[in-house]
């Protein structure tokens, strides 16, 4: 239905704005082993603890986990993926890796994903051939002799040529610490994986297969399990995670110090990027074609770059998560585009003060595109002539100079929210809007773009736009045919200062009669927890009464049921369902451990820092039951 549609695609971007991942929440204790087992030299690293019991009574997310509602909710989330793990296992076996199914790919990724974060782990990528020349010329004489598989051998592929060039200068491993579950846990990554086939069966012993063409290893240590492309890193990773620990070493690595400068106490998950490693690997491929694309990203900007680093876990008490881009030099490249003039309250000024959900960003179209055309210009001869090209044909379908006239019309702030005294959210109370930098620029330019939006919808049948004038101002409503009873009618206004958008005209009409009264707003309640960042450029804003916005969401358990790939199993004649409505916990169970939240963007000179406090817990639980666009496919993704 249109309203389940538009209901997920706001949970969508509450995820990606607001929502955290669920590894490592509520923060376990550290794993010494997880921790000894990539080398310093990791070009991409994550980590990640076993989740902790948490505390019940206490405040935020340990108490959050620890209430009987919420534990029975996570419960019932592992019993229905053990059980259908079973049928998977039962039903389909080998042939459950489809890799030619993007959407049943992706879903049996959430679905590994879940399984595996239940306990410590780590991922990365080293600088270590997996497939160096001397075991290229061993495949080579293996193929040539036609001994590819004797003693059970599966460690070649079939062609050398299917080895994509990256793995003949680096690894990839994955650890597991399984504990008790290794044996299912084990089954799980077999089946998502498409390895059941793999050589060899014998304690201890590493088991060949091929992954899409590329030869894995898997590995079961006790109760460690371990997938390797690489046998040469993961001898070596093994060899450290049984040796003792060592005495700390003087200077921190890479690692450690980029997780350190992001300040969280408590850490339940990482990821870092050692960006310049990673430029440093990849020139070592011997493939014109790679070295060309590693060119024009440098030119575009990646050259500036040190490390990128993520991680999320309890800060002071708070539920955080923090993420950091550290420049190596003055940014260049596409990073002008973050020119712009930092956000101020006086932005916020025609925002209701009792906004539930606020979002702003500093991004200056004009910006964009003069850096683009720069970056084209120096990286690929010509190409500033096609991209030139194209801004004049937008020009003629248009009627308008996009450079002249929009850009210069419009400015750099973006904002998106929601009150409740303009309509609920999930009724149309969302609105966006761009800022007026030239009023008499920004008629005409409106006018004319209207003009193409009425000749571009009446192609459609049924399809029609509409002028409305509401207290002196004319509201474009784009009308189309629907069956639904909560249907999308998005709305356009010009005000003196916006360009406003919302999914409803009465979005609209709300907010001018908010203009017109003159009433609070929200600029004048920003202090406290509401406050822009005191240090830096901040070009990113996000608040949100998260207990206001989730209340109804609450409400609607019986919709979040049909977007879950553990819902219907979708073979046989009859269907059952795995997870219950009376598995979801109730408001009385959330409502207490929501606190309002705040993201923000800020730019220091040589960094960019994303930090998100209070991410909403509800979002980390509900994770693997958000499908998004893939709900059509649970019939047929098999």
């Amino acid at each position: 239905m249109e309203a389940q549609s538009t209901t997920m695609h706001l949970l969508q971007l509450l995820l990606m704005l607001f929502g955290v991942d669920q590894a490592g929440l509520p923060p376990g204790e550290p794993d010494l082993v997880v921790q000894r087992a990539a080398p310093v030299t990791a070009v991409y690293r994550s980590e990640w603890t076993a989740p902790g019991k948490g505390d019940p009574g206490a405040p935020g997310i340990d108490g959050f986990f620890a209430d009987v509602e919420i534990s029975n909710f996570r419960q019932a989330l592992d019993r229905a993926h053990r059980d259908f793990s079973e049928e998977l296992d039962h039903d389909f076996g080998v042939t459950l890796a489809d890799w030619d199914h993007a959407e049943a790919n992706l879903f049996r990724m959430k679905f590994l994903k879940h399984v595996l974060v239940r306990h410590a782990g780590s991922l990365w990528i080293e600088p270590t051939p997996a497939f160096d020349e001397a075991i290229m010329a061993r495949a080579r004489k293996k193929l040539e002799d036609g001994n590819s598989n004797e003693n059970g051998d599966a460690s070649f592929p079939g062609t050398l040529e299917a080895i994509p060039p990256f793995w003949r200068v680096s690894s990839m491993i994955l650890l597991i610490r399984a504990g008790d579950e290794a044996d299912r846990v084990q089954k799980v990554l077999e089946l998502c994986l498409g390895l059941e086939e793999a050589t060899g069966n014998q304690a201890n012993e590493y088991r060949h297969a091929n992954l899409m063409a590329v030869p894995v290893i898997m590995h079961r240590h006790e109760n460690d399990l371990w997938v390797a492309i690489g046998e040469s890193a993961l001898r070596q990773a093994l060899d450290r995670t049984r040796q003792t620990p060592e005495i700390k070493a003087e200077k921190a690595t890479r690692y450690e110090q980029a997780i350190s400068r992001l300040g969280i106490s408590r850490v339940g998950v990482t990821h870092f990027v050692d960006v310049e490693g990673l430029r440093e690997l990849l020139r070592k491929i011997p493939d014109p074609a790679v070295q060309a694309q590693l060119l024009l990203a440098d030119l575009a900007g990646l050259s500036s770059v040190q490390s990128c680093a993520c991680a999320t876990g309890v800060s002071q008490g708070t539920l955080t998560m923090r993420g950091q881009i550290v420049f190596n030099q003055e940014p260049q490249g596409l990073w002008h585009v973050l020119d712009t003039p930092a956000l101020t309250e006086k932005d916020f000024e025609r925002v209701p003060a009792k906004a539930e959900l606020v979002a702003a960003l500093k991004l200056s179209p004009a910006q964009w595109l003069n850096s683009l055309r720069k970056t084209m210009k120096e990286t690929v001869p010509g190409s500033q002539t096609l991209l030139d090209e194209t801004i004049q044909q937008m020009n003629t379908e248009l009627g308008v100079m996009v450079e002249e006239d929009i850009f210069s019309a419009f400015g750099d702030t973006w904002i998106l929210f929601a009150s409740s005294e303009q309509g609920a959210m999930l009724d149309g109370g969302l609105i966006g809007s761009w800022e007026v930098r030239d009023p008499r620029k920004a008629v005409a330019a409106f006018a004319e773009i209207m003009k193409v939006v009425a000749n571009s919808v009446s192609i459609e049948d049924g399809a029609k736009v509409q002028q409305t004038e509401f207290m002196d101002r004319t509201i474009y409503t784009i009308e189309t045919p629907s069956y639904s009873i909560l249907r999308t009618t998005w709305s356009l206004c010009l005000t003196d200062r916006h360009l406003v958008v919302a999914s409803h005209p009465q979005a609209i009409k709300a907010y001018l009669r908010f203009l017109q009264n003159d009433e609070a707003s929200f600029a004048k309640t920003m202090t406290g927890k509401k406050s822009l960042p005191k240090e830096g450029q901040g070009l990113g804003y996000l608040w949100m009464d998260s207990a206001t916005i989730l209340t109804p969401m609450i409400s609607l358990w019986s919709t979040w049921i049909d977007y879950s790939g553990l819902v219907n199993d979708g073979f046989g004649e009859e269907a059952s369902s795995r997870i219950q409505a009376i598995d979801f916990p109730s408001a009385a169970a959330i409502l207490p451990y929501l606190q309002p939240g705040r993201a923000t963007i800020v730019r220091s000179p040589r960094a960019i820092t994303l930090e998100v406090e209070r991410p909403l817990p509800l979002i980390a639980v509900m994770e693997n039951l958000l499908r998004g666009y893939l709900t059509e496919y649970e019939m047929s993704a098999w």
